[in-house]
């Protein structure tokens, strides 16, 4: 059997995401947030695809996470006062989650840094070759 771990793709795509994701995470630990308290600013604070009430299982599915790592992130950001929970539409059982005034504060204060972080990562790539890989990673990223 012939296995190159070096060229086999989910290894690669691993080692990219830690090393970009550690980059970040310099950027923002001034802030003393972590990457994943990170992600759920950033999914509350940029309302992805219109959605005005983010669940901890909406997000934990939109981001992949582990749910129990998630719940740990967001009970530290609610206590914190970065992020609240509101009111349930329907039964209560899943609270939808919003960030206060001080984690939109926050949020757009750590916006321009991670902006600024990806312009230098991908400062070196051609326009073409990034076209081709944000159409390589919309493939790889299809899931449920």
């Amino acid at each position: 059997m012939n296995f190159d771990l070096d060229k086999f793709l989910p290894y690669r795509l691993s080692l990219a995401t830690n090393t970009l994701s550690q980059a970040l995470a310099k950027d923002y630990a001034a802030f003393d947030i972590t990457r994943t308290q990170w992600r759920v600013l950033a999914v509350l604070g940029a309302g992805l695809e219109g959605e005005q009430d983010w669940t901890a299982g909406a997000i934990a599915h939109k981001t992949m996470m582990d749910k129990t790592t998630l719940s740990r992130a967001i009970k530290n950001l609610i206590e914190r006062g970065l992020v609240k929970r509101k009111a349930a539409q329907d039964d209560g059982r899943a609270s939808p989650l919003a960030l206060t005034a001080k984690g939109r504060k926050l949020f757009e204060k750590i916006v321009p840094i991670a902006l600024a972080h990806e312009e230098r990562i991908v400062g070196n790539i051609s326009n073409d070759d990034l076209k081709t890989l944000e159409r390589i990673l919309g493939a790889l990223l299809v899931h449920d």
